[in-house]
Formats: structure tokens, C-alpha cells, sequence
């Protein structure tokens, strides 16, 4: 019976880029920032709970997708390797 050789996996390649990672951990902070800022006013009907935290989620979820739809030209993924 032959023995079967133990086959050396490469590492798996990164799903995304650096880029990607820093959009994904901004959007990710802004999300919880504007969380906060709502927990954090304490106020039902004030300005910043009604106004400023709601656009600074969704901003946060449309960064969180565009992190992960873009993906960088040819170019631009070879001169961040070299």
C-alpha cells in the first residue's frame, strides 16, 4: 500500500487588503462611536441621539460594505507590494 506524503499547505491568502482592514476597523469605531454618543446623551429628544448618532451609524454600516466590495486595481495592489 503506498504511503501518502503529507502535502505542505501554503498559507491561505488574506481575503482583503490593508486597506480593506483600515476601512472595515474606521467604519467599525464609527459604528460604536455613534452608539455611544446616543447612550450617552440620555436624552429622548435630544440633538445628538436624533440627528448626529443616526448618520453616524449608517455612515458607519455604508463604510463597513464598501469595505468589503472594493477591491484595489491591478496597479495599485503592485505598488503597495513592492
Amino acid at each position: 500500500m503506498p504511503s501518502k506524503s503529507p502535502e505542505q499547505k501554503s498559507p491561505s491568502p488574506l481575503v482583503f487588503e490593508k486597506q480593506n482592514y483600515v476601512i472595515l476597523l474606521v467604519s467599525v469605531l464609527l459604528i460604536v462611536v455613534g452608539f455611544g454618543a446616543m447612550w450617552m446623551e440620555g436624552k429622548f429628544l435630544g440633538f445628538i441621539s436624533l440627528n448626529v448618532s443616526p448618520i453616524a451609524i449608517v455612515a458607519g454600516y455604508a463604510g463597513v460594505i464598501y469595505a468589503i466590495l472594493w477591491r484595489p486595481d491591478d496597479e495599485e495592489a503592485e505598488k503597495e507590494a513592492a
